[in-house]
């Protein structure tokens, strides 16, 4: 899976909103954002999306702190920055 950052917006010092756009790179994956997109995502399909949100956004040392909306293939994420 590969993915864009669309946008990031400061709430504060630490804190941001980030828009991502994730991309599939195979049959599994494309499936499990479609499947997520109509709510039918087994608990396999959501742990790939979540652990890719949580861990692979190459923004530094970042936690998410809520996902806000999930639109097609995008996310809104609010995420906390460390320092």
């Amino acid at each position: 899976m590969r993915h864009l950052i669309k946008s990031k917006a400061s709430i504060d010092i630490h804190t941001i909103v980030v828009k991502v756009e994730l991309l599939a790179d195979n049959n599994l994956e494309e499936r499990a954002l479609k499947n997520i997109q109509i709510m039918t995502a087994s608990t396999t399909e959501k742990e790939l999306i979540e652990n890719y949100l949580h861990f692979n956004l190459d923004i530094g040392n970042y936690s998410v702190l809520k996902s806000l909306i999930k639109k097609d293939n995008i996310f809104y994420l609010k995420v906390f920055i460390e320092p």
